[in-house]
This record gives C-alpha cells, sequence and structure tokens, in this order.
C-alpha cells in the first residue's frame, strides 16, 4: 500500500502482524550459556549445543550484544570509591570479542557472565527475540535487545491502539510512517489550519531500549511537507516505573499534545517575521555544533527556501530531517527545529560566534600552512555543543 493511502487501521494491522514473530522471556544470568557467540538462556551453565527437543543457542544482534557487553562490564570492571562508580558505566570491549575467534570469545563471556551473576545474584534481564519469515527456509530467530527484567515493554501495537481510539474514526493522515519491529515514529496529522499547516501528534517508541516513549505535538507544512515536532507540550516517557501509570501517562498525552498545537502554530507564524541576524553564519555556526555532514548543511541552506528568519532556519533544518535521514533519527532532527523554534535568541548569537571563531582559526591555520612553504588547505575544527559560550 502506498504510504500516502495508509492510515492508522493498516498501520496497527501491521505491526499486530510483527507481533505474531516476537516472544520475550524474563531469565536470570545465571541460566545463560554462551556457545561461541550464541546464547542459550534456556538450559543454564551445563547446557550443550543442542537439547533433546533440537532447540538451539540464539545469535543476538549487534545491539542486543552491545547491550549485554554493557550490562557484564559493571561485574568486570571493579574498584572502590569513585573508580566503582566509573566501573559501573563501562563496556567489555564489543568490536573487539566481535573480532575473536569464536571459542575465546565463548570462555570470555561464559567467564563474564558467571562473574555477573555471583555478583547481583537477584538481577533478571528481559530477552527480547524476533523472527521474521524463514529466508530460503533458514529460521531468522534472534535475540533483538537483552534489557533489565522490569523493563515496562509498552509496545508499538499498544500505542497504535490508544492513537485508533484518539481518532475514534475520525479523519487523520500519516506523515511518513515509519515501523519496524523494533521502534515507531507516526506523525498523525488531525485537522488542517488555514491553507499552510496541519497539525497532529507524533508518537515515538521504541521496544529495545534505544529511546523513550515520546507523544510530542507537532505542526505540518503543506509546501514542503517539512513535519515540526516540539517537546514543549508533550511528555517523553522513559521505559521504567509501573506500566499501568506508564500507560495513563502515554493516554493523557496524546490529548495534551494536540492541545499544544495552539501556541507551536501561532510561534511558528511569529517566526516567519522574526530576521536573523548574520544569517549564514548562524547557519554555519549550527552546522559546527551539531557536527552536520556537507550533504546535511546543503540540505539545511537549500530548506531555508532563502528566507533569513527564524521560521527559515527551522524549515531548513526540518527540510533536512526528511530528505536526508529516516526513522528515530529523522523524528530527532525534526525535534530540533521544534527546538530551535522557541529557543531564546542567544542560540543564534552563540552560532555566529562559533563560526566567526571557526573562520579566524582557519585563516590562522591557512597562513600557517603558507609560512611553511606548503599548499593551503581547508581546515575544519570540530567544536562540540558545550564547548563554547
Amino acid at each position: 500500500m502506498n504510504e500516502k493511502e495508509m492510515v492508522i487501521s493498516d498501520l496497527l494491522y501491521r505491526s499486530e502482524v510483527m507481533d505474531m514473530g516476537k516472544s520475550d522471556s524474563v531469565v536470570a544470568p545465571a541460566q545463560l550459556r554462551w556457545f561461541g557467540k550464541y546464547v542459550s538462556f534456556q538450559f543454564g551453565p551445563e547446557a550443550v549445543w543442542a537439547d533433546v527437543a533440537g532447540s538451539l543457542p540464539l545469535p543476538l544482534n549487534l545491539h542486543a550484544f552491545r547491550q549485554v557487553c554493557a550490562k557484564l562490564g559493571a561485574a568486570v570492571w571493579t574498584g572502590k570509591g569513585r573508580a566503582s562508580q566509573q566501573a559501573a558505566q563501562r563496556s567489555l570491549p564489543v568490536d573487539f570479542l566481535l573480532a575473536l575467534p569464536d571459542e575465546i570469545t565463548e570462555k570470555n563471556m561464559n567467564w563474564a557472565t558467571e562473574t555477573y551473576a555471583s555478583s547481583f545474584p537477584k538481577r533478571k534481564w528481559l530477552v527480547r527475540e524476533y523472527e521474521s519469515e524463514p529466508q530460503e527456509g533458514v529460521s531468522t530467530r534472534n535475540i533483538r535487545a537483552v534489557v533489565d527484567g522490569l523493563y515496562p515493554a509498552i509496545s508499538n501495537t499498544e500505542l497504535l491502539y490508544k492513537a485508533s481510539e484518539m481518532i475514534a474514526g475520525g479523519e487523520h493522515k500519516l506523515v511518513r510512517p515509519h515501523l519496524t519491529p523494533d521502534e515507531m515514529n507516526v506523525r498523525i496529522a488531525l485537522r488542517d489550519v488555514g491553507e499552510n499547516y496541519a497539525v497532529g501528534v507524533y508518537i515515538g517508541n521504541s521496544e529495545i531500549g534505544t529511546s523513550k516513549i515520546r507523544i510530542l505535538p507537532f505542526i505540518q507544512r503543506h509546501s514542503c511537507t517539512n513535519s515540526i515536532v516540539s517537546v514543549d507540550g508533550g511528555m517523553e516517557l522513559v521505559h521504567r516505573g509501573d506500566i499501568h501509570a506508564l500507560r495513563v501517562q502515554a493516554m493523557a498525552a496524546m490529548a495534551q499534545s494536540l492541545h499544544a498545537t495552539g501556541e507551536m502554530l501561532e510561534k511558528m507564524v511569529e517566526a516567519e517575521k522574526e530576521l536573523v541576524p548574520n544569517f549564514q553564519a548562524v547557519l554555519r555556526g549550527l552546522s559546527l555544533q551539531y557536527n552536520w555532514t556537507e550533504e546535511m548543511s546543503s540540505a539545511v541552506t537549500l530548506g531555508t527556501e532563502g528566507q533569513a528568519t527564524r521560521a527559515g532556519v527551522v524549515n531548513g533544518v526540518t527540510y533536512a530531517a526528511h530528505k536526508i535521514l529516516t526513522g528515530t533519527a529523522q523524528a530527532d532532527m525534526e525535534i530540533l527545529g521544534g527546538a530551535i523554534l522557541v529557543a531564546p535568541n542567544s542560540l543564534f548569537a552563540r552560532a555566529a560566534r562559533i563560526s566567526e571563531r571557526t573562520n579566524e582559526r582557519d585563516m590562522s591555520a591557512l597562513r600557517r600552512k603558507r609560512s611553511n612553504g606548503s599548499d593551503p588547505v581547508t581546515v575544519y575544527v570540530k567544536i562540540e555543543d558545550g564547548l563554547e559560550n
């Protein structure tokens, strides 16, 4: 089905089909046994490669393997006082373990897992699996995430049901809906406001621990299909705590977000008249601050439509979001656009200063190169967010 024709019930059906391949198990780490880079959580430390029922240990995708290595690091890296706090944040070396021969990885992972189980005997993990349609007769079942055993598993399907209840059969339009077994980013435009805009609710979720539940107001430009998403007026909910409380908060956030679109739209109309001094310097400073690629910076400039205003910056950022990025990264860029919409003017002044200081450094570097008899070069200076005041 063409995405432009899709409605919430179509997306809900697609999510329900994906759910058929999902399964979860809460396990104690002491139950785990590694076989090379595969893991069994069914048979314990005395497991063999296959049990009498023919069940095999499962591969972990890269994300799940990183999660396990991060958890095991808390037990492997030890220290006292502050060193202990720092050790709790250290992961096992993922790339190194994946590069080792299977038998060496197996030995190291089994030792680390046993150490973790001894250090934290009461902790449990939620192991999340997914199996899609077999490819050429080969099973595609794998472990997609390993999170805390108390992780409140709010699913994509559950949030889509809540959205369907909010819509209640009314007219709506889905804008670039993004749904995978692991994550969801859905913009639901519920009504047009004048000729230029629509307003609605953005819903984002991750089932594998990569992002919060995000239910936020958004406005949609008709002329260039930019989506501007704002944290103001919405809710970001961490997958933690009581699952029933999260469900209540999520439902309330949908109504709250829709209500907030009115103020958001007013700010956008005002932003269309607000000139930004040193506009090109501001764009360059933002590019340095957020470490945009050349492709991204060019798309932002194109998306401003030549308007040296706050709205021009917002439009540039949100245009680049849907031209360059997909999925959660696209939504993150649209949220950046929403943040710029309500940011103080100091944001632009700071970006201009970053650009000017970088220009000075570039020129100094060029002069040094020339004085040494070298060919001129273009110097790119990366300035991390927060280093410049």
